[in-house]
C-alpha cells in the first residue's frame, strides 16, 4: 500500500508524541544519563531527610512517654488533693448555706420563736444541723390540752414567713410524758428541714 500525501512537508500535522521522540534522541546520551542519575540521587536525599524526620519524631514521642510515665504518681496524688477539695467546698458551701446562706438572720429567726411561745411551752433545746433545725421542749397544761398548745406554737412559727424563709416542711411529734408532782409534762420535737425558700 502506497501512502500519497500531497500536503507540503512544513504544513503537515505531526502526532505530539513523535515531536517529544524527537526532542529526546537530540539530547545527548550521557546528559540523559545525569539528569537521571540526578533524579535518583535527588529521590534518595529526599528519603534520608524523611527517615531522619521519622527518627526524630519517634525519638520525641518515648521522650514524652518516659516524662508521662514519671507524672504518673504526681498526678495520682493531684486527683487525690483535687477530690479532697471538692469535698471541702461541699462542706463549706453546706456550712454557709446554713449559717449565712440566702443571708439568713438567726437572730430575726429566734426572736420570731420567741414571739411565738404559747403560755405553758418552755423549749429545752435547739439543734441546727445541715439537713434540719431542731427545737426539743416541753408543755404544761392543766386542761390536758398539750397538744393544742403545741400545735398554736407551731401554727404561729409556719404562719411568720420570717421565721420560715430558708425553712420548710415542720414536723411535730411528742416524745413522752413525765409526772413533777401533781403536774403532767409532755416533752415534744419540732423539726424543721433547712433549705426551703
Amino acid at each position: 500500500m502506497i501512502n500519497i500525501n500531497l500536503v507540503p512537508e512544513e504544513l503537515v500535522k505531526r502526532k505530539k508524541y513523535r515531536l517529544f521522540h524527537r526532542a529526546v534522541q537530540a539530547i545527548p546520551l550521557e546528559i540523559s544519563i545525569g539528569i537521571v542519575g540526578g533524579f535518583l540521587a535527588f529521590l534518595f536525599i529526599v528519603n534520608i531527610v524523611l527517615q531522619l524526620t521519622i527518627f526524630v519524631q519517634m525519638g520525641t514521642c518515648k521522650a514524652i512517654e518516659v516524662s508521662l510515665a514519671g507524672i504518673g504518681p504526681q498526678r495520682t496524688e493531684v486527683n487525690a488533693v483535687l477530690a479532697e477539695l471538692k469535698v471541702l467546698r461541699q462542706k463549706i458551701s453546706t456550712i454557709e448555706s446554713v449559717t449565712t446562706g440566702k443571708r439568713l438572720s438567726w437572730s430575726q429567726k429566734l426572736n420570731a420563736v420567741s414571739d411565738a411561745m404559747t403560755p405553758g411551752t418552755w423549749l429545752a433545746r435547739m439543734t441546727l444541723t445541715k439537713e434540719n433545725f431542731i427545737m426539743e421542749g416541753s408543755v404544761v397544761s392543766k386542761k390536758g390540752d398539750y397538744a393544742n398548745i403545741v400545735n398554736t406554737f407551731s401554727t404561729n412559727l409556719r404562719s411568720n414567713s420570717l421565721f420560715m424563709k430558708g425553712l420548710k416542711d415542720p414536723d411535730m411529734n411528742f416524745t413522752g410524758r413525765r409526772r413533777v408532782n401533781t403536774t403532767e409534762i409532755a416533752n415534744f420535737v419540732l423539726r424543721l428541714q433547712v433549705g426551703g425558700k
